[in-house]
């Protein structure tokens, strides 16, 4: 049974207008919805894919950037890291602490902590699997 809706476009636009306002990006405009929907309607082209493709090895290509401030990038790998050693320090406390209840909510206090570092992981995890799946994909 076939339970798909079909929505003009301006349905589907205002909400998320709204919703781009409430997440703080008030540039976004229904406009620059309507833009972005219409753009999902066309086929890529080659010539579009190997742009696409010689703007990412540019990206690839580019210069280090002198200030150090925009050089800082927190990779999966030090992500990784991270969690690993923030384990071990959680696992310390809750078997060398004669206080269960006191390690288990500090324990907790950490996870939440370090949450934001989770879901910029698992994004970056995502991102470079789909990435992976697209090169699969164009070399076929």
């Amino acid at each position: 049974m076939n339970r798909f809706v079909m929505m003009d476009d301006a349905t589907v636009q205002h909400p998320h207008a709204g919703l781009a306002h409430q997440v703080g990006l008030g540039e976004i405009n229904e406009e620059d919805i309507a833009e972005l929907l219409e753009s999902h309607d066309e086929e890529l082209s080659n010539s579009d894919l190997l742009e696409i493709e010689r703007q990412l090895t540019e990206d690839q290509e580019a210069p280090e950037p002198r200030n150090p401030e925009q050089a800082k990038t927190l990779s999966t790998k030090d992500l990784s890291e991270a969690f690993r050693l923030l384990e071990n320090a959680m696992t310390i406390f809750t078997e060398k602490d004669p206080q269960q209840e006191r390690s288990a909510q500090v324990n907790r206090m950490i996870t939440d902590a370090y949450s934001c570092y989770r879901e910029i992981y698992e994004r970056k995890k995502r991102h470079a699997q789909q990435q992976t799946l697209d090169r699969f994909l164009q070399h076929r």
